[in-house]
């Protein structure tokens, strides 16, 4: 089947001003690609279909990328039954026409000032698997890899198939590349400066199963006919064309005008297509999308786009050209995401089904979903009318929806180019977030690192501690670090701050912890042991602290200097030894040639190391060649293997 384009074609072909998709794959279980993948409209983006899993690209110039992975059938449980006959056959069109009308949806709803990627994966399912993809990505050439400091975001998920309905659970992980997802709180200055950190440490999330009845879906059937006439203008008043009629028929275009009361698009077919220019319904109904009651995870994924693309552009420190701009586009990003947030929360927190309501109906209802449901969480229901559905499964991913914007809001609370009184109601809405996220998720280190860093931020923006009125801020922040030791006793950020906490306290002699020198002397003698037993624990792992991957030879890929640099970050933090340089090559070729070229690798890590400062005391590294331990056991591909393995000692 021809798909179009080679990916290394795509990528000169879509033009950067536009958003592109590219036609759907064959069968059902493609659907993900659409339960994927919105484009999305804005200055700088772009998207690819049908890109296999062990040939991978993404759009290097895109701040963030949405790598979708098509669902599977495989069962997670060996007594599970799948009736897949039902729904993998590619003769089921109800369920097959189901992801073109997801992704017109998404494309038509997505819209961030920030340049985005999509790209649809496809491949046996032993090649798709997510970390692997993941791996392939790293180890692409410069031109089609993702840049240091961009996001990457991979969706994928698996169907079962029960009568007349469909189920679909969706997973998704995301992370930016050579950058961890962390925020520092520095106060006071010079030697007094005491430094807290806080991160995302969840960057893998599971979300509910999600039920399609065999009514929804062919009501999605009927949008799909709508959504395949090309009209000649906003209004539908002449009809032009038609996109292909076969669901599995692949084709791509661009959007250059979107039409929000009629919810059309005016799409720009490529030129190979034999599809005329025109609009079309990109939401079957302008006002609502009942699919969206019924898989909430689509405006999840929204969001997430948003939340890496602040923080991509937070990076980006504004020149005196457009110095004014900056924060402005830091503030829209924030209320975008923050607002699909709680589209996914209105939408994954229900209000109880009597069981004789109409389903969708009941998703649509206007309810407080970020007061009541958790007023039922925290007191108990108190009548039938107060229950809400939260699924066990989604407890998690509803705590990061509030912990994300919590997160934006701190980092907007530091930004001196946005006005104080903005700042102000940043850190009060961290606060609100904060404590709305934990009561989905009452015992989580990391969202307990963030609220005592938003409590810090909140008492001492001057960067004293013992500010007048700031006590009862350094209690809670205090009382949120012990409770995050308490649940994870080895979390590196909790040991750290705990510790500059104590030690702040100690050299000052201030009693605002309600504690005398000498106690705050053995609780940071306390914190201090535990943190010497974390770092032994983890400068002996196994696994390595990072990976370098060559596209080809010995010269180090411009976008692996990321992880260099976090590489002498964690050994400075850590304290360690020496830095140990494992390098492998592929198998094709003589083997001497091979162990002599994964040694030039080395050399090449190594001297990239002399860089940031290392000497070669602190450096050993030796080349193994196509000897590779994980290159047979986890089958991985040739890039894979082009690599230097990276250990702390």
């Amino acid at each position: 089947m021809n798909l179009g384009p080679s990916p290394k074609a795509l990528a000169q072909i879509l033009p950067g001003q536009y958003t592109i998709i590219n036609g759907l794959i064959p069968s059902l279980l493609c659907l993900g690609l659409s339960l994927l993948f919105p484009l999305i409209w804005s200055d700088a983006n772009a998207g690819a279909v049908g890109i296999r899993c062990n040939d991978p690209v993404v759009f290097s110039n895109s701040d963030v990328n949405i790598g979708v992975i098509p669902f599977t059938t495989e069962a997670p449980d060996a007594d599970l039954t799948y009736q897949s006959n039902t729904f993998v056959s590619s003769s089921h069109l109800p369920a097959s026409k189901l992801a073109r009308v997801i992704q017109l949806d998404t494309l038509f709803s997505l819209r961030y000032p920030a340049g985005m990627g999509v790209v649809h994966f496809q491949g046996a399912p032993e090649d798709c698997q997510p970390e692997a993809v993941i791996q392939r990505i790293m180890a692409s050439h410069e031109s089609i890899t993702l840049k240091a400091g961009k996001g990457m975001i991979m969706f994928w998920g698996r169907f079962l198939g029960a009568g007349d309905d469909l189920y679909a659970q969706s997973y998704l992980s995301f992370f930016r590349r050579g950058a961890k997802e962390t925020v520092k709180i520095t106060l006071g200055s010079g030697t007094d400066a005491s430094s807290f950190f806080t991160g995302v440490g969840r960057q893998a999330i599971p979300f509910a199963s999600r039920r399609l009845s065999g009514e929804e879906l062919q009501a999605i059937e009927l949008g799909f006919d709508r959504a395949s006439i090309i009209w000649e203008n906003a209004e539908g008043l002449k009809r032009v064309g038609q996109l292909p009629e076969h669901p599995e028929q692949p084709f791509a275009f661009s959007v250059s005008e979107v039409n929000a009361k009629s919810g059309r698009m005016r799409i720009n077919p490529y030129r190979y297509a034999g599809i005329p220019d025109g609009w079309i319904d990109a939401r079957v109904d302008p006002e609502s999308w009942p699919l969206r009651a019924q898989l909430p995870e689509l405006n999840f994924l929204n969001a997430l786009a948003g939340y890496l693309a602040f923080r991509v552009i937070e990076g980006e420190r504004p020149d005196p050209n457009w110095a004014g701009r900056w924060p402005r586009r830091l503030l829209s990003l924030r209320e975008r995401a923050a607002g699909a947030f709680r589209t996914y929360r209105n939408y994954a927190v229900l209000p109880a089904d009597s069981g004789d309501g109409d389903a969708t109906a009941m998703q649509m209802a206007s309810f407080e979903v970020d007061a009541s449901p958790l007023q039922w969480l925290s007191s108990g229901p108190r009548n039938d009318d107060a229950k809400f559905i939260i699924p066990a499964s989604e407890r998690s991913a509803l705590a990061w929806s509030h912990s994300l914007v919590a997160l934006m809001d701190l980092i907007t609370s530091t930004i001196e180019e946005i006005e104080s009184e903005q700042r102000e109601q940043a850190i009060r809405r961290a606060r609100s977030q904060i404590e709305r996220a934990e009561a989905y998720v009452p015992n989580d280190a990391n969202l307990l690192n963030l609220a005592a860093l938003i409590e810090l931020r909140a008492c001492c923006k001057d960067g004293v501690f013992d500010r007048a009125g700031s006590e009862k801020s350094i209690l809670r922040a205090d009382e949120y670090w012990r409770k995050a030791l308490a649940a994870d006793p080895g979390h590196r950020n909790t040991i750290r701050n705990l510790a500059q906490l104590y030690s702040a306290f100690e050299n000052s002699g201030s009693n605002a912890l309600g504690l005398s020198t000498n106690q705050v002397s053995k609780r940071l003698n306390t914190v201090i042991n535990l943190e010497k037993r974390t770092r032994q624990a983890f400068i002996a792992s196994v696994e390595p602290v990072a990976t370098i991957y060559f596209p080809s030879g010995s010269r180090i890929d411009p976008a692996a200097r990321g992880e260099i640099e976090r590489v002498v970050a964690l050994y400075r933090e850590y304290g360690a030894n020496r830095i140990e340089l494992n390098g492998y090559s592929d198998p094709s070729g003589a083997a001497e040639a091979n162990l002599a070229l994964s040694s030039k690798r080395v050399r090449a890590v190594t001297r990239a190391l002399y860089d940031y400062g290392l000497s070669a005391e602190n450096i050993a590294g030796t080349g193994h060649g196509e000897n590779d331990p994980k290159g047979d056991a986890e089958n991985l591909t040739a890039q894979s293997r082009r690599r230097v393995e990276v250990y702390l000692r």
